[in-house]
């Protein structure tokens, strides 16, 4: 049984193709890209149901059996740049609208040109609106993306297709990039429009057009963050449609290198090693070297290799490769994920007066089972009014006055700490759930001589720590009470004094801080005289009263001040533009505008509409620092290597008032800080290009006169892909296991074809009684040549003559070994341990080949099966780092990192 996989421009014949390792695969010869309905264009998409029922008909699978829908109901991605409108479905008709951006999202209203099955035809137009269902005009299909996830090569490898970016740097000159292009007849770049592509990165190939590819940076497109990168040049890329890698042995050592070639020729002559270091150290990486080819009867692997490098602005190349070549990995610099994505997370933080004199308007900020309080209006609004992808997080902290052996500091629902920038929208939810819920119980606490003044300097230092986490958040704090403090009063109580420099100077390490004041009106039932108490005694209390209400404000906007203050102008960091041009006045921000700004507002509670004011503008200031979408852009940008400065200035916004050029200043200067000054100016080189490796190098193992293999060959499988094969595995073995001695063959076969069949698609061919090619074409699975289960078809295990019972049983453990070894990879940072004994003669895979003393009347196939006699231990990859893992994180999608060993 073998894999096939696509090698454009590639050819393999008879056995040339075939991978020995043991454990094998094997590549086809190539055959054209025919077939594109499984690409995601619009023109070649089955959507013919699409205006029956746009919000939740399933429009067709793409070639991994995923449902393939127009996201939300008919949406579309622009992939032409400069694509107009037209007032009816023809080129020669007059304009209905301002010309589409490449990355535009649009939906399908209608589309015209259709064949008997309601399919569009290739050259037919749609009918599209850009919100809701208001129609704009008509536009060609062909120039519309409709598919969301990547092309699968159906004609050979049935998996992904995925390409990597190869800069030219095989030239002295200026250092080459490879241009992705808006528009798939590689054109509509004016100057720095265009992004260019320097850095070792997976990309996705989402559809090609003759010798253009279109490329994202995600294997999913959402309407939120397209993720789009460009088109590219077929000539400028190394397409990998397959999932098989290869790295160095991890007993190498990290000080131990072997051997990979510049060319065939030097691989096949041993000319000109270029060293490659090994050890524990690749465990370590995102990605090992993938296969894209083999050759000589498997005993070469062509792979892809990068090495790092930098180029300044406008330096040259050398036109030699980086010696010694120490090859690079994908870095998908967790300083540049965190530093983007915190600029879309929110920390919202509530600072409650829960004194006595609030007794009355408590109910009224925290609100009831039948009433919202301010908090629930500003939690409502600002999940009304705020932006797809921007992620909010609550806590609040209850503060009273101090007393001596009495603190003033209540009950509090802190905000974590850990997993800055990286929590899910479930973890979110899940936070907030309980904020909820711990915010139903704050009530008023009663005090012994309330005296107005409240421990407001206690609360705001102890807010300061609580807000301390995940400083490069954007945090807002929102104070809500009646009364200042007074050092004379906190004397009085006999407890320590504070002052505002304190909680001031903490303020000031944030990235971004707004602090808002909301004071409470004024106790009705406070300013009257109480029984027994004298004119002068209610006078002398109503002073104190209205004083602590005016220390409450008044330090109030000293603080607000204090932060507005840091809000110094910012110039000379991006390229000026007509508003911040040489000689023009430095940007500052507008008033109630920034990351140290805020605003002091008197609540009017009671009313529907409470603080309304104050919510409105906090939301225009999270709208205005939080721009999931330009930040998807920034981070693509920096992904393919631009400098900080050339991705924010290559942001298209339609704004360009001081506030949004403040925000590309800000963001900047914030990036440049966190990423240094090279990053900031600097464009990222990775030397990307072919090396070849022989299969037959060896290495001695430490402490022994054992030679093995300096290469562990494997697969790479998303968690989609890993999901699958560990159910199939695991529900074999469940219905094997349970089986009598009688109906174990039966039971096998029937687990295995029904297990296949459930995973598999519908509206593909392949034959019923072949697992391998159910799985392969049916659920686009990773199936390795020989492979000790899927090797026999359903007449050879039916028939105890050809397969004795003695081969069922070996089949039977097989398949229990690999779905134990499957469960502790997936756990990503164990591996299992076999005694050396039950290691095979490679010393790469577990167990020794049956024979006929073992089993008698055994079929060649069953020699393939390893025989594993003891039991496997658990061991960690290495506890003593923790990127050590199978499991790795690469564009936002979970990859498993298998030896083929570990494939059934």
């Amino acid at each position: 049984m073998s894999l096939y996989l696509l090698v454009p421009g590639r050819s393999c014949s008879g056995s040339a193709g075939r991978l020995l390792v043991g454990l094998s695969l094997m590549f086809a010869s190539v055959a054209p890209w025919a077939d594109t309905r499984d690409w995601g264009n619009c023109a070649t998409f089955d959507f013919h149901h699409l205006l029956e029922k746009a919000d939740t008909r399933e429009l067709a699978r793409d070639g991994a059996g995923r449902p393939q829908v127009a996201a939300e109901g008919g949406a579309a991605f622009v992939i032409r740049e400069g694509t107009r409108p037209r007032v009816e479905p023809s080129a020669d008709a007059a304009p209905s609208g301002k010309p589409l951006s490449f990355r535009n999202v649009v939906r399908i209203l209608d589309y015209e040109k259709m064949d008997a099955d309601g399919d569009p035809l290739p050259d037919a137009w749609a009918a599209i609106g850009l919100s809701g269902q208001q129609r704009i005009g008509w536009i060609p299909l062909a120039d519309l993306q409709c598919g969301t996830r990547p092309m699968i090569d159906r004609a050979d490898s049935f998996l992904e297709v995925k390409a990597f970016a190869k800069p030219d740097l095989s030239e002295e000159g200026p250092a080459k990039t490879v241009m992705a292009w808006p528009s798939p007849d590689l054109t509509g770049c004016a100057g720095d429009d265009c992004a260019k592509l320097s850095r070792f990165d997976v990309y996705y190939v989402m559809d090609q057009r003759g010798d253009a590819l279109l490329l994202a940076s995600s294997p999913q497109l959402s309407p939120n963050q397209p993720e789009l990168i460009g088109w590219i040049d077929r000539k400028d890329a190394i397409l990998w449609n397959t999932v098989l890698e290869v790295r160095p042995h991890e007993l190498l050592g990290n000080q131990g290198t072997t051997c990979g070639y510049v060319s065939k020729s030097d691989a096949r002559d041993r000319k000109d090693c270029q060293p490659i270091q090994g050890g524990a150290q690749w465990l370590a990486r995102k990605f090992y070297l993938p296969i894209v080819e083999v050759h000589d009867n498997g005993d070469i692997y062509e792979v892809v290799v990068t090495s790092k490098t930098s180029f300044e602005p406008g330096a040259t190349n050398t036109g030699t490769p980086p010696q010694p070549r120490v090859l690079g990995d994908i870095e998908e610099d967790d300083q540049e994920r965190l530093a983007l994505e915190s600029v879309n997370h929110v920390d919202v933080f509530f600072l409650i007066d829960g004194s006595q004199s609030l007794r009355n308007w408590i109910s009224d900020i925290v609100g009831t089972s039948q009433s919202p309080g301010v908090v629930q209006q500003v939690q409502q609004k600002l999940a009304d009014k705020l932006p797809k992808g921007v992620r909010v997080r609550y806590g609040f902290r209850v503060f009273t006055d101090t007393y001596k052996g009495q603190s003033s500091l209540g009950l509090v629902h802190a905000l974590p700490k850990a997993d800055c920038g990286a929590q899910t929208p479930e973890q979110v939810e899940r936070h907030n759930a309980e904020f909820n819920e711990k915010l139903a119980k704050v009530r008023q606490r009663r005090e012994p001589n309330d005296d107005y003044w409240e421990d407001l300097y206690g609360g705001l230092n102890q807010a300061m720590r609580d807000l301390g986490g995940c400083k490069d958040h954007y945090k807002i704090l929102i104070v809500m009470g009646d009364g200042g403090y007074s050092a004379t009063a906190q004397q009085e109580h006999g407890v320590s004094l504070l002052d505002a420099e304190s909680f001031t100077r903490t303020a000031m390490t944030f990235s971004r801080l707004n602090v808002y004041f909301m004071r409470t009106p004024e106790d009705p039932t406070v300013l009257v005289r109480y029984p027994d108490e004298s004119p002068s005694k209610a006078d002398e209390r109503h002073r104190r009263y209205r004083a602590a209400r005016r220390d409450f404000t008044q330090q109030g906007q000293a603080f607000i001040a204090a932060l507005a203050a840091r809000n110094e102008p910012l110039s000379g960091v991006l390229t000026p533009t007509r508003r911040d041009a040489p000689g023009a006045p430095r940007m500052a921000a507008p008033p109630g505008v920034g990351f140290g700004a805020g605003a002091y507002s008197e609540l009017e509670l009671g009313k529907t509409d409470a603080g309304e004011g104050l919510v409105n503008q906090l939301a225009s200031n999270i709208e205005l620092y939080a721009r999931p979408d330009e930040i998807a852009q920034v981070r693509d940008d920096l992904r393919t290597g631009a400098s900080v400065v050339a991705a924010i200035n290559r942001l298209k916004l339609t704004e360009d008032d001081v506030p949004v050029l403040l925000w590309k200043q800000t963001l900047a200067a914030d990036l440049c800080r966190r990423l240094g000054p090279e990053r900031c100016i600097n464009r990222v080189f990775d030397y990307t290009d072919r090396l070849f490796l022989r299969k037959d190098e060896t290495f001695t193992l430490p402490g022994s006169e054992v030679s093995v293999p300096a290469f562990v060959p494997g697969a790479m499988l998303d968690s989609d892909a890993f999901a699958k094969l560990k159910g199939f595995i695991s529900g074999v073995r469940q219905a094997s296991e349970q089986s009598t001695v009688g109906a174990k063959r039966s039971r096998l076969l029937g687990a295995m074809l029904a297990q296949a069949t459930q995973l598999a698609r519908q509206d593909e061919s392949y034959s019923q009684q072949r697992v391998d090619e159910i799985l392969r074409k049916g659920a686009n699975l990773p199936v390795r040549e020989n492979s000790p289960l899927l090797q026999y078809d359903s007449a050879e295990i039916n028939n105890p003559d050809r397969v004795p019972a003695c081969e069922i049983d070996a089949i039977v453990d097989w398949v229990k070994y690999v779905d134990r070894m499957l469960v502790v990879a997936g756990a990503g940072t164990t591996r299992p341990r076999f005694d050396a004994q039950e290691l095979a003669p490679d010393r790469l895979c577990p167990g020794q080949t049956f024979n006929d003393k073992n089993c008698p009347g055994l079929s060649a196939k069953g020699r393939e099966i390893p025989r594993i006699v003891r039991d496997f231990s658990i061991d960690a990859l290495d506890s003593t780092n923790p990127e050590v893992s199978m499991q790795k994180k690469i564009g936002g999608r979970v990859y498993y990192h298998l030896p083929m060993c570990y494939l059934p």
